[in-house]
């Protein structure tokens, strides 16, 4: 269910897209698959930031965030502070944005995640500001 809400999401069927992942995070919850929960949220947020509803974005983003860091999920860890800092930049939330990056940076340095140099690029950048 969360990948085919994915190819919907690329279409800009959000609403499809979010009856999908709402499918898979009632699942994920009823089953007890924190993992798949916090991937789902996670999910979840990227329609409402496509739509520029950041607020929104950034509750199930830091739901999602709340959840892998329990779990110890550093991926999905690092994909939602990135995310966070996304909107933070959008929001002119500078520092906020940064600190979230340098960990991004440092998960993937650890896991050896093959962004690691863009994204230690990406927070070069916000430095600048």
């Amino acid at each position: 269910l969360n990948n085919i809400s994915q190819i919907y999401y690329a279409r800009g069927d959000y609403e499809t897209a979010l009856d999908y992942l709402s499918r898979s995070l009632k699942i994920s919850q009823e089953i007890g698959d924190k993992s798949g929960e916090g991937t789902t949220l996670n999910n979840i947020s990227q329609i409402y930031y496509a739509r520029g509803d950041y607020e929104t974005a950034l509750d199930y983003l830091s739901r999602s965030l709340k959840i892998s860091q329990e779990i110890g999920d550093r991926a999905v860890e690092a994909v939602t502070s990135y995310n966070i800092a996304m909107i933070y930049e959008e929001q002119g939330k500078i520092q906020p944005a940064i600190r979230l990056m340098e960990r991004v940076v440092e998960i993937e340095r650890q896991t050896g995640h093959p962004d690691y140099e863009d994204d230690i690029a990406y927070l070069n950048r916000l430095r600048q500001y």
